[in-house]
């Protein structure tokens, strides 16, 4: 039995009648992508493949070659066991047609050239006959002719012997060619579709039309259309038709025999196999051996159906596979019969795109998820196969489906109403039944309707669970509708999927027994650390609903697949327990233990995703398998005692593991059992009929294949996959053969130091940070204050080194520890590879005894080696070896035995094996050697390219280009930075801006000893604080002070001052400093002069209970932050604070407030002439905070919000003083404060039971708004709008009360005498809403005791008259009692305004006089007039308490967050429990495009009337 079976090549070509040919002993070769695939006629049975290097356009074969020609103009010829015999380039143009005889190749290309060649001879011979293209050609052994049919129609037979042309012309192309076995006749199948017998004289020189077996089609689109032809005898010949169709002509028949339809589209391919069989290839990726005898029709023997496209998608139960392709279809295999005729099912109708994801619901019925993110149902039979795909999906996700699964939903989504796909249900059935009754479009309806249904109660009481990974998780049941999972945050980071599975916890499952396990991945960005997890969903009630939470740690770069493996409980037999596998997205292959419940519970509870007390789920085992992600992973079913699992990556690598479970869950091993390599592999899965272990996958190289790990491999087939079943778990593809002078480019050989693979590209994000600033220190750590750096002395011998520092770290024996990490790496798994890397160092003992005795024994020699020794010239074999392409890593060490270094590397950064040819470089050559340098720049180019940055630059530090290394690591912070900062640690970040220091401090000292060389003054004294000139222009300096910075900005955002101090003062070190450390030690004497009054300000001290609390802090804590004992040059802390370099106007908030800081104290200590100085600098302080709170207001940012609070308060307690000023921005301070603590206690805002009432509860208002205590409401009006026109005047001119206009009233009186009389207002009735209206707005705000026993006075008098006095004094004597001026015409304003959004548009243009006015509208048009009398003088307040605003308040308007707007909005937040009291605080914010009033009519209508009760 073979250990690989192909049980689905790949398709045969299309337009080239030369796709398939064959031989009478029952060999065939089908022309494929980039492959020759051979089949036997026998048992349907794939022997080899020889893989080539682009697309087969036609192939022959003989008993002797086998020929190819591709479309790289290259011609290629083979033995029959797939051995390079020779190539050749001969061909200007794309070959189009080849033919074999007896050995003698003959290849026709585009522009009309034939090739003649002999392998494995180097001549070939070219002939011209016709400069058009070659479509088809034709060997005939008796006559010892070619026949070659042209583009045009012209059809030549050559003789072979003298050359001779003989020529005529047909009507169409020559699609298809075939002589008669005696060679007296030659068939041409023509693009008309018309077959013709041409009978040939035995000169050669004429051509005789005997008989017209198929005649010309009518006029149509030919562009598409192909014809085929092949001749079994004189009296025999077959033919295809335009649709697939295969006719055999017959001399005694005067109509031709018919086949069964098996193709639905053109045959291709249509060659003899024997005399009594013919092979068939289509459009349809069929195929298909037929048996033709005299006196019937051809009988299909059996059909093989092919791949047109990657395999997509790959599951089996019981009894069937089905494997999604990415020509939009679906195979089904019946693997209880593999030998049946048909071969398969083919399903494509309803899938719009290619099948991603598969499940069975073993009821006959399976779930699929398409590429455009839609999912539905399939029906299969076990006997009939597959039906059409029927969607279910409501709404698809906006990604691929890349996982589905089943769950017993029971009632939940039931309710919904019938919800037949639309393609199983029309608009109106029944409309349709009655128009085309017995039509077959009706009975292909109805039929379908009658599938779907079915169907659907197959699946009655499932659901089809769908996941799109980084995208959503649906849910939807098989009467329902699809509804979206809410996967929970953890850490307040949103979850986003990556994989699902379902857990059954009885054998039978019910609704409620199974439970949903999803993995999803939390990452905040780029530049954050991710953490992952597993969400448990169970059905409850009718819900499918979030379970529990848990983190789960080992799962770097997320889970990219899942299986579950259930371990029954012996004595309920329920499967609360159980194994869940995990391949992640860098590799990993990872086995979690699981309980249900997860907290050992009866029922399982919530986990708060928000809670920090979650324990994250550990690992069992977990192993880097692969070097690429892992795509698809499966526990074997049938396996309860031997768990093996399965694993495949996108390195083309399928793995068998045995699980191994111990004593604890901490001792599990997982052992490598077997590996199969192949460059294509991407998906597989179990085969479940099989008794032994079988496994199915398929993957990049368009074929499906059955691996059997413990069958022998001595037969296996002779191709690219076969050749990787000898091997090892770590190696890769089998390298191509090219022969001499061929200039093809080999595909990627797999890495020799697969260690320095993981270590570079499967690392966590964390690990390889705390790596970057490992290497960047080289040695001096003393600057860094993260975890984990473990740096001491520089010598390498001292300390043991990382592989990364080994690799990044340019030193000979670092090189030397790099080889002795992956040979003790590969000793016990690759022995053969563990010698071949010893063999690189030059001073290698060849009698090394690392590896065991057994081990050495094992080691076999290669076959190339071998013969090499044994040449008499093995120097001359080592240099074809060299050159010949044969395995990439044979020809490297070839070159190496030759002496040839510089060859040997260039063979690996060919081929992009960087790390190879480093290793190799930097064992043989010194470190500042240029080709090692050259490998560094090449391998830092290919990393940019893939946008690893940090890598990258590591690659300029081995160079000692700091220049460069900074440029890459500022890219790579800057593109972080784009996804926000927050306060705390931040890893990468943080690592990234040490390593961009590292490299500045090394710049400058290299820039420093070249001025040092040059004679120039090298002085850093403090002075270059703030005098810029003598560095400012050198760009190298420039950039290097702005890295220093950033990191020095990155120890703040971590709450580490003593750290960004340090930083800033460059030390204390325990070293002397180097010239460029002081060099940025003078420069950044402003900022360690900032940061030491900003960390002076964390400390306790006696300075706030002063009169003056800054003149104390800056006395007390002087000499302890700027750490001078003696006088202090405040007129220098002055400059150097004030001509920061590399300062902008846009800085980080928290560097901001520093600065500023410092700036304040230095501006009260000098003494300068501007005495607001200080209180400006503390200003903009307090402002950069609370700017950085307000960005920091979310819930996944309260453990950095910590780090704002004691700042914020003790800089507000600095400013205290009797200015209202300082008062107003003390209290809004408080007020921010309070708010950062509610939202870290999650309190809700306060019930407007308890709201403030009397005089004092506006205090608050008052201090926030003013900066005065003791305030009542009219006051707050008052001052309010005495504010307001302080800022209207100070760029506008000055407006009184009495002319601010009520635009709504004047609106109103224009347009009464314009309405017609059904719709003037009444009167009485304004008068009546306008008065409950003042009453409504009053008690909004909080004001009580209003005269409202007014309103029910009686009076005798009706008239319009005593109505409207009425109305006059009532309204003036509301205006009396509240005490707030304004609040009248704001109400009345407010209720013209609602009035007015009713009036119709359009009105009569002309205006109607006064004195003419009658009825209702002269009534309604004299009581406005009153009311416009009486307005104005409701602005003016009886209250003679001084509503005077401070001018000094003004100043606070530069301030962003300390501004009118502002203070606003936080005082509404605490105002909401005083009855309304954010109405009236509404009215006060007066936007600049808005009336300085505060009165228009949308306003006062959105604030005033919108909150009455």
């Amino acid at each position: 039995m073979l250990a690989v079976e192909v049980l689905f090549p790949t398709s045969a070509n299309w337009y080239s009648s030369h796709v398939v040919d064959a031989l009478p002993d029952g060999r065939v070769v089908v022309a494929t992508n980039q492959a020759a695939t051979l089949l036997t006629a026998s048992d349907r049975r794939v022997p080899g493949r020889a893989a080539l290097q682009s697309r087969v356009s036609g192939v022959a074969i003989s008993e002797e070659l086998l020929a190819a020609c591709c479309t790289d103009r290259v011609v290629h010829a083979l033995r029959p066991s797939l051995e390079t015999l020779g190539i050749h380039k001969e061909h200007h143009a794309e070959p189009s047609a080849i033919v074999n005889l007896k050995g003698l190749v003959i290849s026709g290309d585009k522009r009309g050239a034939l090739c003649l060649w002999t392998p494995p001879s180097k001549t070939v011979e070219r002939l011209l006959p016709q400069k058009e293209s070659v479509i088809s050609l034709a060997v005939s052994t008796p006559r010892h002719c070619v026949a070659v049919g042209y583009h045009s129609g012209t059809l030549a037979v050559i003789a072979l012997e003298n050359h001779g042309v003989f020529c005529f012309r047909l009507r169409a192309s020559v699609q298809s060619l075939s002589w008669l076995p005696d060679g007296t006749g030659l068939i041409s199948a023509c693009q008309d579709q018309s077959v013709q017998l041409w009978r040939l004289q035995p000169s050669g020189e004429e051509a005789e039309a005997e008989i017209q077996i198929s005649p010309a089609a009518g006029p149509r689109d030919e562009s598409k259309s192909w014809t085929s032809v092949c001749a079994l005898s004189d009296s025999l010949i077959l033919f295809s038709g335009s649709r697939g169709e295969l006719f055999l002509w017959e001399e005694s028949r005067s109509k031709p025999w018919r086949a069964a339809p098996v193709h639905t589209r053109p045959i291709f391919g249509l060659k003899a196999v024997g005399s009594d069989h013919v092979i068939t290839t289509g459009m349809d990726r069929f195929i298909v051996l037929w048996t033709v005898s005299s006196g019937s029709p051809p009988q299909m023997k059996w059909r093989l159906c092919s791949l047109g496209g990657h395999v997509t998608a790959l599951r089996a139960d019981q009894n069937l596979a089905c494997l999604g392709c990415g020509d939009n279809s679906l195979r089904v295999m019946d693997l209880m019969h593999r030998e049946h005729r048909q071969h398969c099912w083919v399903a494509w109708k309803g899938l719009r795109t290619a099948v991603t994801s598969l499940a069975s619901s073993g009821r006959g019925v399976w779930g699929y998820g398409l590429q455009d993110g839609s999912f539905g149902v399939l029906a299969i039979n076990d006997s009939e196969g597959a039906g059409a795909a029927e969607p279910l999906c409501t709404r698809s996700h906006p990604g691929p489906v890349t996982e589905v699964c089943w769950m017993h939903l029971g009632g939940a989504g039931q309710a919904v109403p019938d919800t037949a796909p639309m393609s199983a249900v029309a608009e109106d059935a029944k409309a349709a039944s009655g128009d085309s009754k017995g039509s077959k479009k009706s009975k292909a309806k109805k039929e379908e309707k009658k599938n779907w249904e079915e169907c659907r109660s197959s699946i009655q009481g499932l659901g089809l669970v769908s996941l799109s990974a980084g995208h959503k998780v649906f849910y939807t049941p098989a009467q329902g509708t699809s509804v979206t999972l809410q996967l929970r945050p953890v850490g307040g980071v949103p979850a986003v999927p990556g994989a699902a599975c379902v857990w059954p916890l009885e054998k039978l499952p019910k609704t409620g027994d199974e439970v949903l396990v999803v993995a999803a991945t939390h990452q905040a960005g780029e530049a954050t650390v991710e953490t992952n997890s597993f969400q448990f969903f169970q059905i409850e009630g009718e819900e499918l609903r979030c379970m529990a939470v848990m983190p789960a740690e080992g799962l770097e770069g997320g889970a990219s697949c899942m299986s579950l493996q259930c371990e029954p409980t012996p004595a309920t037999g329920k499967r609360s327990r159980c194994r869940l596998a995990c391949g992640t997205s860098k590799g990993g292959l990872v086995v979690f233990q699981l309980n249900w419940p997860p907290n050992g519970s009866g029922t399982a509870q919530m986990v708060r995703s928000e809670s920090v007390n979650i324990s994250p789920l550990p690992e069992v085992v977990a192993r880097n398998c692969h070097s690429k992600a892992v795509a698809d992973v499966q526990w074997r079913p049938r396996s309860d005692k031997e768990h093996h699992l399965l694993s495949a990556g996108q390195d083309g690598l399928l793995k068998i593991w045995y699980f191994e479970p111990k004593d604890g869950a901490s001792n599990a091993a997982l052992t490598l059992r077997s590996a199969y390599a192949s460059s294509g592999a991407l998906l597989a899965c179990w085969d479940p009929s099989d008794e032994d272990p079988v496994v199915l996958a398929g993957g990049r190289e368009q074929l499906a294949f059955a691996w059997r790990p413990e069958a022998s491999t001595e037969t296996a087939p002779k191709e690219v996959i076969a050749e990787a079943t000898r091997s090892t778990p770590s190696r890769g593809p089998r390298e191509r053969k090219v022969q001499p002078g061929a200039s093809v480019k080999q595909e990627k050989s797999s890495s020799l130091l697969s260690l320095t693979s993981a270590a570079l590209y499967q690392q966590s994000s964390k690990a390889r940070a705390l790596e970057l600033a490992r290497v960047a220190a080289d040695g001096d750590g003393e600057l860094w204050f993260g975890e984990g750096l473990a740096t001491g002395d520089a010598s390498p011998g001292r300390r043991s080194r990382t592989l990364t520092e080994a690799i990044f770290c340019n030193c000979q024996s670092l090189a030397d520890h790099w080889l002795t990490l992956e040979v003790a790496h590969k000793k016990d798994e690759d022995p053969h590879r563990a010698r071949l890397l010893q063999f690189w160092a030059p001073d290698v003992d060849v009698a090394d005894t690392t590896m065991d005795t057994a081990a050495q024994g094992a080691v076999a020699v290669s076959a190339l080696w071998l013969w090499a020794a044994l040449a008499e010239k093995p120097q001359e074999v080592l240099a074809e070896l060299v050159a010949t392409g044969e395995p990439l890593h044979h020809r490297t060490a070839a070159a190496l035995a030759l002496g040839r270094l510089e060859e040997a590397v260039s063979i690996y950064l060919t081929n992009e094996l960087f790390a190879e040819a480093l290793l190799l470089a930097r064992l043989r050559l010194p470190f500042r050697h240029p080709l090692v340098l050259h490998v560094y720049r090449s391998w830092a180019q290919d990393l940019l390219r893939r946008q690893r940055h940090d890598q990258a630059a590591l690659c300029f530090l081995a160079t000692k280009e700091f220049g460069r290394a900074l440029a890459c690591l500022e890219d790579w912070l800057s593109s972080s930075n784009a996804l926000g900062r927050r306060l705390g640690p931040n890893p990468l970040r943080m690592a990234g801006a040490f390593a961009a220091a590292c490299c500045a401090q090394r710049l400058v000292k290299a820039e420093k000893l070249r001025d040092a060389e040059s004679g120039e003054d090298g002085d850093c004294d403090t002075t270059l604080a703030f005098d810029h000139r003598s560095w400012w222009g050198f760009p190298e300096l420039r950039a290097a002070v702005q890295a220093w910075k950033r990191y020095m900005v990155e120890a703040l955002f971590t709450g580490d001052a003593s750290a960004a101090l340090r930083i800033a003062r460059v030390g204390p070190l325990h070293r002397d400093l180097s010239p460029g450390e002081r060099f940025l030690r003078g420069v950044f004497s402003g900022y360690a002069s900032g940061m030491a009054w900003w960390l002076q300000l964390g400390e306790e001290g006696d300075w706030s209970e002063a009169e003056c609390p800054l003149a104390a802090f800056v006395g007390t804590g002087a000499s302890i932050a700027l750490g001078v004992s003696e006088d202090i040059d405040w007129d220098f802390e002055w400059r150097a604070l004030t001509w920061l370099p590399a300062w902008t106007s846009e800085e980080e908030f928290l560097l901001t407030a520093t600065v500023e800081l410092g700036r304040a104290c230095a501006a009260w200590a000098s003494g300068g002439r501007n005495a607001e100085a200080p209180r400006t600098h503390l200003h903009k302080a307090i402002n950069a905070l609370m700017k950085g709170a307000k960005a920091q207001s979310t819930p996944e940012s309260l453990e950095g919000l910590q780090q704002i609070t004691l700042p914020l308060k003790r800089l507000a307690a600095l400013l205290r003083s009797d200015a209202r000023g300082s008062l107003c921005v003390t209290k809004t301070v408080e007020l921010m404060l309070q708010q950062m603590r509610d939202l870290g206690e999650g309190s809700a805002a306060k019930d407007e039971e308890d709201a403030l009432e009397g005089g004092d509860s506006w205090e608050p208002l008052g201090r926030v708004l003013f900066g005065r205590p003791n305030t009542k409401l009219a006051e707050i009006f008052c001052l309010g709008r005495e504010y307001q026109r302080l800022r209207w005047n100070a760029s506008r001119k000055a407006i009184s009360d009495e002319e601010m206009p009520l635009s709504a009233l004047e609106e109103l009186q224009e347009l009464v005498p314009k309405l017609p009389l059904d719709l003037v207002p009444d009167a009485w009735v304004v008068s009546e809403q306008l008065q409950q209206a003042v009453l409504a707005a009053a008690s909004s705000c909080g004001l009580k005791g209003v005269a409202s026993g007014m309103l029910q006075e009686d009076e005798d008098d009706s008239s319009p008259e005593a109505m409207i006095a009425k109305c006059v004094r009532r309204l003036s004597a509301l205006h009396r009692s509240c005490g707030v001026p304004g609040l009248v015409p704001l109400a009345v304003s407010g209720w013209f305004s609602e009035w007015l959004a009713t009036a119709p548009e359009e009105l009569p243009e002309d205006d109607v006089e006064e004195d003419l006015l009658e009825g209702p509208a002269a009534i309604t048009s004299e009581l406005l007039e009153q009311l416009a009398e009486l307005l104005p003088q409701c602005w003016k307040t009886e209250d003679s308490s001084d509503h005077s605003v401070a001018p000094e308040l003004l100043s606070l308007e530069a301030f962003e967050h300390l501004k009118w707007s502002s203070r606003l909005s936080l005082a509404k937040q605490i105002s909401s429990a005083c009855h309304g009291a954010a109405a009236l605080l509404r009215e006060l914010e007066a936007p600049e495009k808005k009336e300085p009033s505060g009165c228009g009519p949308r306003a006062v209508r959105s604030s005033m009337l919108d909150r009455t009760p």
